[in-house]
């Protein structure tokens, strides 16, 4: 019977915690914020939302809070975007053909 390739990660844990490092800082950063404000202060897109959902629920305009989290999600992109290596080297592919009695030839593809 042929081995199948291992899907499961070999460190479970650090997979897990790798993808909440993220949440647990958004976490801290409100809850510095929340703490040195005295209240419920959030930053960045979550303050963005909550804005949004207080200027529904109080019938005001929101479309400077709607705005403002459009641009923080395309400036984290272009920030992201910025940051993406480009490949400096290149694969040739070429394809090689036997031929009987007469050897093989590799042409460039």
């Amino acid at each position: 019977m042929a081995s199948s390739p291992v899907l499961i990660p070999q460190f479970p844990f650090l997979h897990f915690a790798l993808l909440n490092v993220p949440v647990v800082i958004l976490s801290l950063s409100q809850g510095i914020e929340s703490a040195r404000h005295g209240k419920f202060d959030p930053q960045g897109l979550v303050g963005a939302g909550a804005h949004v959902i207080k200027d529904i629920q109080e019938g005001k305009n929101s479309s400077g809070d709607i705005f403002d989290g459009v641009l923080i999600v395309a400036g984290d992109g272009m920030i992201g975007a910025s940051e993406i290596t480009r490949p400096t080297r290149t694969t040739t592919v070429r394809s090689l053909t036997l031929k009987p009695n007469k050897g093989f030839s590799l042409t460039k593809l």
